[in-house]
């Protein structure tokens, strides 16, 4: 089985000058965006998307109710753009690894490794992606819901290429992909970030456990490798 080699070490984790998006936006419409949003997933996941109303987060934001929608038509629209962001970080993130030469494992560690540095700088994002996604209609939801299988098919690939590299033992790709994203979804529940581990230390225990299993030497469950979920 493979381990953290040191020379791919980087690699497997945020790639340098990786912004999430609108963290370093460009005019000041787009920051303000960027801070509005920001805002609205702190509350969202503070209070609840449906409990949370246009004018309280006017108010954190330091704006009249308004200038608010100067920036965003609807409450809705500021959740599809927080569920874009965090989709558009986690994929462009993936795609850059891909491109720089890392291995399937190591991808597979910088996406657990994404997931809990996002834990900690972007926690209202991480809980309005994990709780609210279905409160998006039509083609926002429809949107949304194409990036997030666009990501599931990346990390499934990386699951397939481990089976071919013999990184892991032949499995059923869907299966295993829901494994890996359960393990670190449920972080959100106990996660501190005042805890004695870093997000990376985190991410680095989770994907051995993914990698290695702790079963030794017990005999693999004989699912098809093909079976439809």
């Amino acid at each position: 089985m493979t381990g953290v080699d040191a020379n791919e070490r980087q690699t497997a984790y945020p790639v340098k000058g990786a912004a999430f998006p609108g963290d370093a936006a460009g005019d000041d419409y787009a920051r303000r965006r960027a801070e509005i949003a920001r805002r609205a997933a702190e509350l969202f996941n503070d209070e609840g998307y449906h409990e949370a109303s246009m004018g309280r987060l006017a108010t954190r934001s330091g704006l009249a109710k308004p200038s608010l929608y100067h920036y965003f038509s609807s409450k809705e629209e500021i959740l599809y753009e927080i569920h874009r962001q965090l989709n558009v970080f986690l994929v462009e993130n993936y795609e850059k690894r891909l491109a720089a030469g890392t291995s399937a494992p190591q991808l597979l560690l910088g996406t657990m490794t994404d997931v809990m540095e996002l834990m900690r700088s972007h926690r209202g994002h991480m809980g309005v992606f994990f709780q609210f996604h279905r409160e998006l209609k039509g083609d926002r939801r429809d949107q949304i819901e194409a990036q997030r299988a666009k990501y599931q098919s990346l990390v499934e690939a990386s699951i397939e290429a481990c089976i071919e590299s013999g990184d892991l033992e032949p499995t059923n790709t869907r299966l295993a992909s829901f494994a890996l994203f359960g393990m670190n979804s449920w972080a959100y529940q106990w996660y501190d970030p005042e805890g004695e581990l870093t997000p990376r230390e985190i991410a680095e225990y989770l994907w051995s456990i993914f990698i290695r299993g702790l079963g030794g030497n017990a005999a693999s469950p004989d699912h098809s490798r093909t079976a439809r979920l």
